[in-house]
């Protein structure tokens, strides 16, 4: 006798909520990348909005996958799985026991909770840790219910990351479930190095090459390049290239390496997953084409310390592109150009944990005279924190973004040298 075939939990093309999270003041910038790639991968999207910290987009779990998978600016991408209104501790318990859990997760895999409390309700409620054991209490007493094995916690590598968000407005307190779909950040490229001692953020070093926006034949120089993220991420933006490129492969040898491959709202369509994977292999083989293509390299890191060249150079080779990126030891304020024109970048040092002020505003100085002098018809960036630092440069900046580098307030300045 044919076994049936078992119905999934949600149809492919019904339309969830999915919140993508990212740094303060990412928000406009990754609400238009978000918008852009819609239009070029021609997504159903019912609806997006901006919020303080991400963006909401309504849509279906394919086509949320795709704009994960394509996303540079983001933090993380969640499910939001649920929301409901309660009023005291007891009442997340009891609510959440009634929620339809086995959409979130099988019995048999392991999870983490971590409970987030906006200023409203923290001024109600002892602690977020104790709101991440009763919601836990809730899925253990569910499965119990229906004499289910219970699902375990792992703090380390959980198959499912929960987030329980907690807000109190107009007198009201909700919890909202978010899932995490993939388990990890998305700004975890696959080649970051660790070991340095001030790097910047793959999310925001694609910010900064989005900003700056090189075109493809581009002299791109990262003056004092560290670990060497902001050269990869202007590369692979660039070229087109899926920040994802380097984990496809063992997506399609492993489909469980990212959390969403698990979830029964997934694992359980079988189409769907067919669907993401047959994605997953076309997108792949698209990034190998682009790279077949994208020329000669005139992409050159630069930094005065072996021990940043050395680890700049391994993290180009981990991130599979030496042939495009070089990278070599020279002093940022000797540097001379390769190209007549092109991009320069740096990200000096700020003063917070390598080196005092005084030292570094000479360095400042000098790097300015060494701008003017000798890199006409380049368009220079500099990435700093420090606005007494800044004015060391003595060039007069074309435009200024702000961004944070962690909780660092920090401003990109343009400067157009002629």
């Amino acid at each position: 006798m044919e076994t049936p075939r078992q119905k999934p939990l949600l149809s492919e093309n019904s339309q969830q909520e999915f919140y993508f999270s990212c740094p303060s003041e990412f928000e406009d910038l990754l609400r238009n990348e978000i918008d852009e790639i819609i239009k070029v991968e021609n997504l159903k999207v019912s609806d997006i909005y901006t919020q303080r910290g991400g963006v909401s987009v309504f849509c279906g779990f394919a086509d949320i996958i795709k704009i994960s998978l394509h996303v540079r600016t983001a933090s993380k991408v969640f499910w939001s799985a649920f929301k409901f209104k309660f009023r005291r501790e007891d009442d997340l318990h009891k609510k959440a026991l009634k929620l339809n859990w086995t959409k979130v997760l099988h019995s048999n895999l392991t999870l983490k909770i971590d409970t987030s409390l906006d200023s409203g309700a923290k001024s109600l409620f002892r602690n977020s840790h104790f709101l991440s054991l009763k919601l836990k209490d809730s899925i253990v007493d569910y499965y119990t219910k229906k004499n289910e094995p219970r699902p375990s916690i792992d703090l380390n590598k959980p198959d499912v990351q929960i987030l329980n968000k907690i807000t109190y407005k107009h007198n009201s307190t909700q919890a909202h479930i978010l899932i995490d779909l993939f388990g990890e950040p998305l700004s975890n490229r696959g080649y970051r190095q660790k070991g340095h001692e001030a790097p910047l953020r793959e999310n925001l070093s694609a910010a900064i090459a989005k900003t700056i926006s090189p075109q493809k034949d581009d002299c791109v120089i990262d003056s004092m390049c560290g670990s060497g993220t902001f050269l990869i991420e202007s590369f692979l933006f660039t070229n087109g290239i899926s920040p994802k490129y380097l984990k496809l492969d063992n997506f399609l040898n492993d489909q469980e390496i990212w959390s969403f491959s698990k979830i029964p709202a997934i694992s359980k369509n079988k189409s769907l997953l067919r669907q993401i994977k047959s994605y997953c292999q076309s997108l792949a083989r698209d990034n190998i084409q682009r790279l077949h293509s994208a020329g000669k390299s005139k992409y050159y890191g630069h930094d005065i310390s072996e021990q940043s060249v050395r680890l700049a150079r391994e993290t180009v080779q981990k991130a599979k592109l030496d042939k495009f990126i070089s990278i070599e030891k020279i002093d940022a304020t000797r540097l001379r150009p390769m190209h007549q024109k092109g991009i320069i970048f740096c990200n000096p040092p700020y003063g917070e944990r390598m080196g005092d002020v005084e030292r570094l505003e000479q360095l400042y100085y000098d790097y300015g005279e060494n701008l003017k002098k000798h890199f006409k018809n380049f368009d220079a960036w500099i990435f700093t924190s420090k606005p007494e630092l800044r004015k060391k440069i003595s060039l007069r900046t074309s435009q200024r973004v702000k961004f944070y580098n962690g909780p660092m307030e920090c401003r990109l300045l343009q400067y157009k040298l002629y």
